[in-house]
């Protein structure tokens, strides 16, 4: 005979291949590997197995009987801020690391460097553009790496004619050598193209222009064009102000006549006009010229209009809702309050499962299960009606009135 112990529950046994719905399953059940004919009595040795199908063999055997349990299954638990049972996952919840309420540190504890719950432990990672290339945990992640002798990586030496450069802007994560189209130049990558102190090879700066020579318009200096010096040229448009003029008159005569880090007609460069509303200005965090919104709103593209930004209040505008993108879907009366989807529902009804593709979708009025509210319930054992948004009562014996 086997014995099996069980919670109490519905249990679900295998019968030739298939599965039946049992009795509540006792406190502890014996189960025969065969059922002798006509079974046993309910009453006092536990459910009568019935097959599903008519004819079917009572003596077939019983592979397995399994009940309903409250248990979570290993790795995962019911914690303060659970939604649902079970919907915590320990080895992974940085707020819940191998236990409920074990947080594990956001950052600060070590340098460069944050706290991941992994496999149900705190595990320090290390912030993006940094590792522990010494192998000491106490002094966290200590190398940052666009360092030539470790660029990218722990241990990557970058040759002694390469320099080691960020690979995006704001970011310090390096590779070995100059973006295409400059060289190294002993202190940095140049544009031997263009640049007034390496014009052609490095070394090889442009010499003051010669006695005699043309004066320039404002703006204007002889310097480095295509590799070769003594050529008019607009000062250096990439750098910051006072510099940062370019010729888009084509008009040697009035110089560099447009300060493309300010003019809204030629911000960045010739011909990029700003739209109405705004001005060109340096932006950050990269320090590049664009357009700027006025304060208190945002450049987000169109979704309807690829290429085309506009100026948005992320706090009222549905279809940049808290974040350029965010659309707030959804029937007539949705809103952006504060930079949230709100569902704004007519008198009596109410978004109560949260999905605003449904809108209102409940009648509090009249539901049991939502009366006058969402989260008000009936009773409903009696049941309890829902009327005018309020759950029904009536005088009890001796007077007394249910609430």
């Amino acid at each position: 005979m086997k014995r099996l112990s069980s919670a109490m529950g519905w249990s679900v046994a295998t019968l030739l291949g298939g599965a039946f719905l049992v009795g509540a399953c006792a406190d502890s059940i014996d189960v025969g590997e065969t059922l002798d004919a006509g079974g046993p009595d309910t009453a006092t040795s536990g459910p009568t197995f019935v097959a599903t199908e008519a004819g079917a063999d009572a003596n077939s055997k019983v592979e397995a009987l399994q009940c309903a349990t409250a248990n979570c299954a290993p790795g995962y638990g019911t914690c303060l801020d659970s939604k649902f049972t079970c919907d915590v996952d320990l080895n992974t919840n940085n707020n819940h690391c191998g236990s409920c309420d074990v947080s594990c540190p956001n950052g600060g504890q070590v340098l460069n460097a944050r706290s991941i719950c992994t496999n149900g432990q705190c595990v320090m990672s290390c912030n993006a553009g940094f590792a522990d290339c010494n192998g000491i945990p106490d002094d966290g992640c200590e190398q940052v790496l666009d360092d030539p002798n470790n660029c990218g990586t722990c241990g990557h030496k970058c040759a002694a004619d390469q320099p080691c450069i960020d690979i995006a802007p704001n970011v310090t994560i390096g590779k070995c050598g100059c973006p295409d189209g400059k060289t190294w130049c002993g202190s940095g990558c140049v544009d031997l193209s263009s640049n007034d102190k390496n014009c052609g090879a490095c070394g090889n700066a442009c010499p003051p222009p010669p006695n005699g020579a043309p004066a320039l318009g404002d703006h204007m200096h002889y310097g480095c064009v295509a590799g070769e010096c003594a050529n008019p040229k607009c000062d250096d448009p990439t750098q910051f102000p006072p510099r940062g003029y370019a010729n888009c008159n084509g008009d040697v005569g009035d110089g560099c006549e447009a300060n493309v880090f300010a003019d809204d007609k030629n911000c960045g460069t010739c011909g990029h006009v700003c739209p109405d509303g705004q001005t060109c200005a340096i932006l950050s965090p990269n320090n590049v010229v664009g357009c700027a919104c006025p304060a208190g709103l945002t450049k987000c593209s169109s979704n309807s209009m690829p290429g085309f930004a506009s100026c948005v209040d992320i706090l009222t505008d549905v279809e940049n809702c808290g974040a350029c993108g965010a659309r707030c879907d959804g029937n007539e009366g949705v809103i952006c309050d504060n930079g949230m989807c709100v569902q704004l529902c007519p008198d009596g009804f109410a978004d109560c499962n949260g999905d605003p593709s449904d809108s209102c979708e409940t009648n509090i009025m009249t539901d049991p299960y939502h009366c006058g509210g969402c989260t008000t319930q009936c009773d409903h054992g009696l049941p309890q009606p829902c009327q005018g948004g309020k759950c029904q009562t009536e005088d009890c014996d001796g007077g007394t009135t249910v609430q």
